[in-house]
């Protein structure tokens, strides 16, 4: 009886693991900027040469990206070989040359990350409130780009698609995410932890194909959608399925203000509580979009009365008129009641964003400007709000600085 010989390329990758450092060139030095591993630990069956194509795709993918990041001028991809007593070979598989650079096209940027980044240890964790925050305000200029929110990137397979393209800036955000939760700790490791997890959340997405006749809000209202997945997933797959299906929903509506009213047409009487968090936060992350605040708030004379709008939005109170008045009255209900935390939240965190940019608040002089200044702090101080207060003074206070400068240097 003849025994199958084992094809020797399909036996080394059964036996030998691979990891790949990718390397960047700044200043004539040269940086580990990324560690890929092939994730064979992940996965319930031998790691195999389709495996092995795919892998290799994805690492010359991400060090072409590398090229674009300003100030890198090469870019090169070792791989290392790991037999299982331990033994390792390493080999230089990539080098690449960055082409000359076009600074007259107009390019995306990183957006700026502030208050707190809480740390991330399962894919789920992508999922959470406080994480989309983070990635909406890192990926600001891609998420409007595409129209969507940092919920709908993270589960929605239509638009982890039409990420590809902006793969520099996802790594660039990846760095300043890790930087930040890794305060003085080893930044190279939580980089390494972030690219493990992001890789599982995009796996998780792909997976997710195959998952047909999913029930749908068209079967009778978002509690019975809830009920429904729950009866059908295992607890783990839970949140992510009900966002998935969720955020498919959004995609027939054009603009942050259709999806917007949409969900604040299901914040109905006898609403559960977990539907009604739910809600929140699929609304806290359309209004994480300063188009969408543009698009409900409507005309506005100057920045200054949008923030002071805003102000009284988040305590509860709506001062908008016009055709977006129905809509803001109702965004402005569900926040008096108690109903959307979140979502008020998110419109201070607008506000602190309009107090940092560099915007005048008035269209007059410096002394219309102060005047401006001190009555929003008025506002701000008088209202109710219970959170991201001692931020907003902290953003008020810098801007009194600014401008003091500028009066004494008129």
């Amino acid at each position: 009886m003849w025994l199958k010989r084992q094809d020797p390329v399909d036996l080394a990758l059964a036996t030998r693991r691979l990891r790949y450092e990718i390397e960047t060139l700044k200043a004539g030095r040269w940086e580990i900027i990324s560690v890929v591993d092939d994730g064979r630990d992940d996965m319930k069956r031998a790691f195999d040469r389709t495996d092995l194509e795919k892998l290799e795709q994805r690492v010359r993918a991400l060090a072409h990206s590398y090229l674009t990041v300003p100030e890198v001028t090469a870019v090169r991809v070792r791989r290392e070989r790991i037999r299982s007593d331990g033994f390792r070979t390493e080999t230089e598989v990539l080098n690449l040359i960055s082409p000359p650079r076009d600074d007259t096209r107009k390019s995306l940027s990183l957006g700026t990350v502030r208050g707190e980044v809480a740390l991330c240890g399962s894919a789920d964790d992508f999922l959470s409130r406080s994480a989309c925050r983070t990635i909406g305000s890192a990926l600001r200029s891609v998420l409007d780009d595409l129209d969507a929110s940092a919920i709908d990137v993270l589960v929605d397979d239509a638009w982890t698609r039409r990420l590809e393209p902006h793969e520099t800036i996802i790594r660039s955000a990846l760095h300043a995410i890790a930087g930040l939760q890794a305060g003085t700790g080893d930044r190279r490791a939580r980089v390494a932890e972030l690219d493990k997890l992001l890789e599982n959340a995009r796996r998780r997405v792909s997976a997710a194909l195959g998952e047909r006749n999913l029930p749908t809000l068209d079967d009778g209202g978002l509690d019975k959608l809830l009920a429904r997945v729950e009866a059908r997933m295992a607890d783990a797959d839970r949140r992510f399925f009900t966002l998935r299906i969720l955020s498919k929903r959004l995609r027939d509506f054009s603009g942050g203000f259709g999806r917007l009213e949409f969900l604040l047409s299901l914040l109905q009487p006898g609403l559960s509580p977990a539907a009604t968090s739910l809600l929140d936060e699929l609304i806290a992350a359309q209004l994480d979009s300063p188009v969408t605040i543009k698009e409900i708030l409507g005309e506005v004379h100057d920045l200054g009365t949008a923030l002071i709008i805003l102000v009284a939005l988040s305590s509860g109170q709506s001062m908008v008129a016009g055709e977006t008045a129905e809509l803001v009255a109702t965004l402005a209900s569900g926040i008096m009641d108690g109903k959307l935390p979140h979502a008020a939240e998110a419109l201070l965190d607008r506000l602190i964003s309009g107090l940092a940019g560099s915007r005048r608040l008035t269209k007059d002089g410096l002394d219309t400007e102060w005047r401006m200044l001190e009555h929003l702090e008025t506002v701000v101080m008088g209202s109710s709000l219970k959170s991201r207060h001692e931020a907003i003074l902290k953003a008020i206070d810098t801007r009194r600085r600014d401008l003091r400068r500028q009066v004494l240097d008129a």
